[in-house]
């Protein structure tokens, strides 16, 4: 369950993100930054369009899904992990675009401090709460640490963008 929902939003979201990337390379390079941000601004919201519009046939089609497709016979305790599972992938997805902002600033070491922050947050996380929770914590887990590099990108950007 966990791969699949993953991976859906991996394939709907990669293309926008390949698109996206040399135009902000070439509007971070023209200085222009207004345009840059706005085109910023507009692919994250189109990705939570996205998010939300699957995340809806993802809920709806769940029991084809998981009986038909994945072929799982306990299904019931799978429909707690569509939440987590998906708003975590979202996150990570929407950080992806967000982190292109402090790439084209050269600032791929924080951005590596971030990513190593959020991944140990979500080990300390996932030892805790697995063995009381099980998987489902480990749902929780991945979205929190997601959401965590999302925050850390964000008041990054923010604090360089509004400097200039």
């Amino acid at each position: 369950v966990y791969d699949f929902i993953y991976k859906i939003y991996i394939f709907l979201f990669s293309p926008v993100i390949m698109v996206i990337y040399p135009i902000i390379v070439r509007l971070h390079s023209t200085n222009k930054i207004t345009k840059l941000l706005s085109l910023w601004k507009t692919s994250i919201f189109f990705e939570l369009i996205v998010y939300l519009i699957s995340l809806f046939f993802i809920y709806f089609f769940r029991d084809q899904i998981f009986l038909n497709i994945l072929g799982l016979k306990n299904i019931q305790d799978c429909y707690k992990l569509i939440l987590p599972i998906s708003l975590g992938s979202f996150l990570w997805q929407v950080s992806i675009i967000a982190h292109k902002l402090l790439e084209v600033n050269k600032m791929t070491k924080k951005m590596l401090k971030f990513v190593l922050l959020s991944l140990v947050f979500n080990i300390i996380i996932n030892l805790i709460f697995i063995p009381v929770f099980g998987v489902l914590a480990s749902a929780y887990s991945t979205m929190l640490s997601s959401l965590l590099y999302l925050a850390l990108v964000y008041f990054e950007t923010k604090k360089h963008y509004i400097s200039r």
